[in-house]
């Protein structure tokens, strides 16, 4: 079959939604399917996303697939398909698709594996993730996260979130999903140092923290917000003061980071080189220890104005660089 050099016969396949999907494949001109069941069981929704995500690739009769890894299933799916049907695999993997520690790793990990020796090519965010992806017999491509275009920002109302005016305090918005790599009780702690100076509010699903959690004992600054829904989401994200989103991960480029530039909000970031590398202008880098997060707190206040300026000059020179790589990245997966 000859393939076209373009990505015109296409197709970005998710089964969840989220930011890195809708901005990687609108940057690269593909279409996107987001296969989503809501509330239904694991397994009704692996079999019902598996008949969907079959029946999209017949119909549509690409000769490019991109699928996101996670969902390992999905993955394995559309690589089957690939073998079958004989079009090109592109897998987005993000960390978990290259390693992942959770439950049955040992099997997710083979396929993993599998997946990433079968593939055509390896989708990842960084040179040291790529690295990984070589020494395992896949090939790496490197695509960071494309910077999201957010919509027009509405007043948040949610959970007695308030941008704090009457008391002069800032707004801290902390992007958390209260995953195993986040040290979310560090900052907790840390933001009980600053009472009297910033506001923190948590996004995401807090019953899944792995410590314990009462609302009696929360610092008074510290709000838990629980899920929110998108329109909320980027409403928080446009009238906060700065934006923290830490993980113990040395080789993560989080995605709340991008939102934030995007957004136009200095970041706090766990200090890893990837992250250093690509955020180096309007971020504050912080060990994610109590002390290491309270040090960062305090370099963010004494520079906050700076960091604001700065983190505009960080947002076009990455929109600049985008254009510039876009027509290369894709001549690497179509051939010149």
């Amino acid at each position: 079959m000859k393939k076209g050099s373009d990505l015109s016969r296409s197709i970005w396949i998710t089964w969840e939604r989220q930011t890195r999907n809708r901005s990687a494949s609108k940057y690269l001109g593909v279409p996107l399917w987001e296969i989503t069941h809501g509330q239904s069981s694991a397994l009704v929704r692996y079999v019902v996303s598996s008949y969907t995500t079959f029946k999209l690739i017949m119909r549509r009769k690409p000769h490019y697939v991109f699928a996101q890894n996670p969902s390992v299933v999905l993955s394995v799916l559309v690589l089957a398909c690939s073998k079958l049907l004989r079009f090109s695999l592109i897998v987005d993997a993000h960390n978990t698709g290259i390693h992942y520690e959770g439950r049955f790793n040992r099997l997710v990990n083979l396929l993993n594996r599998i997946i990433i020796r079968n593939s055509n090519f390896i989708i990842v965010t960084n040179e040291h993730m790529a690295n990984v992806v070589s020494s395992k017999g896949g090939k790496p491509l490197i695509l960071p996260d494309p910077l999201p275009v957010l919509p027009a920002s509405k007043s948040a109302s949610v959970n007695g979130f308030i941008r704090s005016k009457t008391d002069k305090k800032l707004t801290a918005f902390c992007i958390t999903s209260w995953g195993e790599d986040e040290p979310i009780e560090a900052l907790m702690a840390a933001a009980e140092m600053f009472t009297n100076s910033i506001n923190f509010y948590f996004t995401g699903n807090y019953r899944k923290a792995i410590f314990k959690i009462s609302a009696e004992a929360l610092p008074e600054n510290v709000h838990l917000l629980g899920f929110v829904d998108e329109e909320v989401y980027f409403s928080l994200l446009s009238e906060c003061n700065f934006t923290i989103d830490l993980t113990t991960r040395a080789d993560c480029l989080v995605c709340g980071a991008y939102e934030s530039v995007s957004a136009g909000k200095p970041v706090l970031l766990s200090d890893t080189k990837p992250q250093r590398a690509y955020f180096y202008k309007g971020a504050v880098f912080c060990s994610t220890t109590c002390g290491g997060i309270q040090s960062g707190l305090n370099e963010m206040l004494k520079d906050l104005d700076q960091n604001q300026e700065s983190i505009k000059l960080l947002k076009a020179e990455i929109l600049e660089r985008e254009e510039l790589r876009r027509d290369g990245f894709i001549c690497s997966i179509t051939g010149p």
